[in-house]
């Protein structure tokens, strides 16, 4: 299971892990991921990781990409992430997650330091 939110794959259930990779990427550190890049395979990122600083700045490339108008563009499909996510999310600790990564992604301009 997970939500797609502003063309990112959030993971919510170790079931929606597949591969060696992401199961132990999963089994160690037991975050969600946050996929960078809907068109690549493995470009995840730890929610933990992509939210602080140096997340963003690993990640400041693909950023770069985005702009303002597309980020209304994408407000409703936006809105039904939020809905697929309330959906997934089983305890507080996703919720706040999603807090986090939704102030970012809304009220930051993607690439800029906080």
């Amino acid at each position: 299971m997970g939500a797609d939110f502003l063309g990112y794959q959030v993971a919510t259930n170790p079931v929606a892990n597949t591969g060696k990779r992401k199961q132990a990427s999963r089994r160690i550190n037991g975050h969600p991921r946050v996929k960078i890049d809907p068109k690549k395979v493995n470009q995840y990122a730890h929610a933990n990781d992509w939210i602080s600083k140096k997340g963003k700045i690993k990640h400041r490339e693909y950023f770069h990409s985005f702009d303002v108008l597309e980020i209304v563009r994408n407000y409703k499909s936006c809105l039904n992430g939020f809905l697929n996510y309330f959906a997934y999310a089983s305890n507080i600790a996703q919720l706040g997650k999603l807090y986090y990564i939704a102030t970012y992604a809304l009220l930051k301009y993607p690439g800029t330091k906080v």
